[in-house]
This record gives structure tokens, C-alpha cells and sequence, in this order.
């Protein structure tokens, strides 16, 4: 179960603040911090039965009471059972409450992605948009905030992947994904018998492994399966309008890939110690092909993956 709450008191009279509430996402919205965020758009504004959302996140207008009041409900398919709420409660005739409460319950995987994830880019979203009430409403201006280090590593995953707007990028993009369905294409051979680069199942284990005993079928055809979905959440990072990005859209994408390119750096950085000093104790046709191919491969597609991880949102 999930009461996440977000309260701040602003000198301003019920009606002011009351005001900027009817003005979320509108044209002239001056409560959601569309400038360093993804803006909320709604279908017919705020109306019962409104559909839209922010970024990957969906929901529609549950309630509405104007200057007071407005309740959206996150979309079926999201993960989140419930609402969140944006509130004003007079204090007194120059002094206001507002407040923002999502009530939930996580389904599937947003039970592990909402505590690790999405939460704390909430929370920064949130008080930005308390920022610009108070701001606006008591200041005529807007309150700027330094984010986290953990939070803006967290935006630069669920932003725009700078391989949208570069095209440099979107090309290393395109090669990453491609080395990464290559090398799954390789293992899945491997699974159906293929013995290249040895001559029977010792040499090619001398070589690809390290020792001489070869992995099952069944070992191969897994680790070509999780090359194949990371060759894909690179695909969906790259082209956010592609079919493989609606399966997989923003922040997953972003996410899978951010964990893609930490396995694939700390693979080739221990690749070069293991082999150089032989502390795994591996065969030397290994240790010759991990110096050269195999750890330099991993930190290439390692920074291809972060390549794309980037933004060019602010990280004020």
C-alpha cells in the first residue's frame, strides 16, 4: 500500500492559489513543472472523464471541484491501483495549504519499481510543481531546486534519450543493438551445436569460457534470450515510437538499459584484471581472446548503452 503525501504552506489567499489549481494542465499551466519535466496533458482538460497523463504515466480525471480539488486515477494498465490527488485547504484568508496524496496499491512490476524508481522521481516532480505554486502565488517567480545525484541519474534514465534528438547518437544506438542481437545470434549457434571459433566442444569451451567444459544448450539459448531482450530495450530507447518501444516504453526502457550498460562496464573492467593477472585461473586461448575481443566488446557496447541513456534535460 502506498500514501505518499506532499504538503506546503503558501502565503497566499485561497482564491490565488486556488486560481493557479484550475490552471494545470492548460495552455498557460502554472503549477506543473513542464519546463524540466514531461508536461501533463489531458484530453479535454480538467473534466470528469479527461484522459491523459505525463510521460509513461496515465491516468484521467476521477473528480473535479474548481480552485479546491482534483482527482485523477491512474490508468488500469500502469501498476497502480488508486489515485493522486491535488488539494488547496484555506488556512486563513492569506494563507493556504496545498497538497498533493497518491494512494495505491502496486501490481507486477511496479511492487519493485516504485520503490527503487519511480518514487523518487515523484517526489522531485512533486515538489517542483509545490515550487511553482509558491512561487507564483506568494513571489510573482518561481523557486529553483538542485536536485540528488540520485535523482537527476534517475531523470537521465526516464527522460528523453538523447538518441531521439542526436543523430551521432541514434547511430551508436543502432550499432549497440545490433552487437548485442550478433552476439545472441552467436550463442544461440552455440545452443544448436555450432563449434566455431574451436573445432569440437573442449576447444571452443578453451576458448569462450575459459575451461573445458562447455555450457548446456539450455545455458546457451538462455543467455542468447536476455542478449536478444537488451539488443531490444536499446531498440526502444533508441525509437521511442517503434513497435518494441510500446511493449517496452519509458522508464523500462530506460531502466533496462541503465542496468544493461553497468553489467557490460563492470563485465569488461574485471574482464582486463581477471585476464591480466590470471586471477580466475583460466585457459591462455581465454585469457589471449578476453584481452583483445571479448572485454574490449563489452566496454564498447557498455558505452554505447550509456550513450543512450542520455538526456539533455536540465538538471537544475
Amino acid at each position: 500500500m502506498i500514501r505518499n503525501v506532499h504538503e506546503r504552506l503558501v502565503n497566499a489567499s485561497p482564491e490565488r492559489v486556488g486560481q493557479l489549481l484550475d490552471s494545470l494542465a492548460g495552455d498557460n499551466d502554472m503549477v506543473w513543472p513542464r519546463d524540466a519535466w514531461p508536461p501533463m496533458k489531458l484530453s479535454n482538460g480538467l473534466a470528469v472523464g479527461s484522459i491523459g497523463g505525463h510521460g509513461a504515466i496515465r491516468y484521467s480525471v476521477e473528480s473535479y471541484t474548481p480552485g479546491r480539488k482534483v482527482v485523477f486515477r491512474f490508468a488500469d494498465n500502469m501498476g497502480i491501483v488508486g489515485t493522486h490527488t491535488f488539494a488547496t485547504e484555506p488556512v486563513d484568508t492569506v494563507t493556504t495549504m496545498v497538497t498533493h496524496e497518491l494512494i495505491g496499491t502496486t501490481t507486477g512490476a511496479m511492487k519493485l519499481v516504485w520503490p527503487l524508481f519511480i518514487r523518487w522521481l515523484h517526489d522531485a516532480l512533486i515538489e517542483d510543481a509545490l515550487d511553482n505554486v509558491e512561487g507564483i502565488a506568494a513571489n510573482d517567480g518561481k523557486i529553483g531546486r538542485t536536485y540528488p545525484f540520485g535523482v537527476r541519474h534517475l531523470r537521465s534514465i526516464a527522460g528523453p534519450s538523447a538518441a531521439t534528438q542526436s543523430r551521432p547518437v541514434r547511430r551508436v544506438g543502432n550499432a549497440t543493438a545490433l552487437g548485442l542481437a550478433s552476439a545472441g545470434a552467436i550463442h544461440a549457434a552455440w545452443g544448436l551445436g555450432m563449434r566455431w571459433p574451436g573445432t569440437d566442444a573442449t576447444s571452443l569451451a578453451r576458448k569462450v569460457v575459459g575451461s573445458s567444459i562447455f555450457p548446456s544448450s539450455r545455458d546457451c539459448f538462455a543467455v542468447a534470450g536476455l542478449l536478444g531482450i537488451a539488443s531490444s530495450l536499446v531498440v526502444a530507447r533508441t525509437r521511442p515510437k517503434s513497435r518494441i518501444a510500446k511493449i517496452a516504453p519509458d522508464p523500462i526502457a530506460g531502466l533496462g538499459v541503465g542496468v544493461l550498460g553497468s553489467v557490460l562496464a563492470a563485465r569488461g573492467v574485471l574482464g582486463f584484471v581477471g585476464s591480466a593477472t590470471n586471477l580466475l585461473h583460466t585457459t591462455p586461448e581465454f585469457r589471449r581472446l578476453n584481452l583483445v575481443i571479448y572485454s574490449p566488446l563489452c566496454i564498447a557496447l557498455a558505452i554505447g548503452a550509456f550513450a543512450v541513456n542520455g538526456n539533455k534535460l536540465s538538471n537544475r
